[in-house]
């Protein structure tokens, strides 16, 4: 798993650890395909000027239809990219149990952006079947 840490989280002591320990449960989510996903942390503020931890998933564990021998409109390569974004508050990323959750929620919907492209993929396959087969 590649992981990107904004040099103002590295810097505090209050969030540092407790990215770091959204990075290990992360890659327990992640298991087989850790090698395809990076984790970009950065430090941002809210309108109150409260302090936003700011995670950007990008898994990138499909292969290109270019790279399998084949190219169709119907499947852009920026769609084999998944991207998620999560906003989390200092107390999400200081309660174990709710930042637990919150990463839960962000690896279910990268599972479920996995399951619709792979649909996607398979059903452009199938329309390139002879109609006979």
């Amino acid at each position: 798993m590649k992981i990107q840490i904004d040099e103002k989280i590295r810097k505090s002591p209050r969030f540092l650890p407790k990215v770091e320990q959204a990075n290990a449960i992360l890659s327990e989510f992640a298991h087989r395909s850790s090698e395809a996903i990076c984790l970009n942390w950065s430090i941002d503020v809210d309108q109150q000027l409260n302090p936003l931890i700011c995670l950007t998933l990008t898994d990138s564990s499909f292969s290109t239809p270019e790279s399998e021998g084949w190219q169709d409109p119907d499947l852009p390569p920026a769609e084999l990219q998944i991207r998620q974004d999560l906003l989390l508050t200092p107390d999400d990323l200081l309660n174990q149990d709710r930042l637990e959750s919150r990463l839960s929620e962000l690896w279910r919907s990268v599972l479920a952006e996995r399951s619709r492209v792979q649909l996607q993929r398979l059903r452009v396959l199938v329309s390139h079947l002879p109609e006979d087969v």
